[in-house]
């Protein structure tokens, strides 16, 4: 129940595997059938509410899944993105003539 909280402030569900509460969820379900099929009626029961409390979390995976960023943060979220990528691919050129004037030197020397 508290990652379950967790996704519903944060409203991200980045530490909310899929297949984790895919799987819980469908072998809930299954044992749960198998309950309902023998009769079982404390296998059923005990089950049968993590199969609901499965079906609870894939909605809340569902619904949180793409976060909803507001456009002023969207902006700024694609301007940090752009500082990066020049941080991390630098233009040659730019850097090669950086280097020329710390030196002294002119690019064509």
């Amino acid at each position: 129940m508290l990652l379950q909280k967790m996704v519903v402030r944060t409203k991200s569900v980045e530490y909310m595997p899929f297949f984790l509460s895919f799987f819980l969820m469908l072998n809930g379900g299954i044992w749960t059938l198998y309950a309902l099929l023998d009769s079982d009626f404390f296998l059923g029961i005990s089950n049968g509410i993590g199969f609901i409390l499965g079906i609870i979390q894939l909605t809340l995976y569902i619904i949180y899944m793409n976060p909803k960023v507001p456009k002023h943060l969207n902006i700024a979220v694609e301007e940090h993105s752009q500082q990066h990528q020049r941080l991390i691919f630098p233009n040659i050129d730019a850097h090669k003539s950086t280097d020329d004037e710390e030196r002294g030197t002119s690019p064509n020397e």
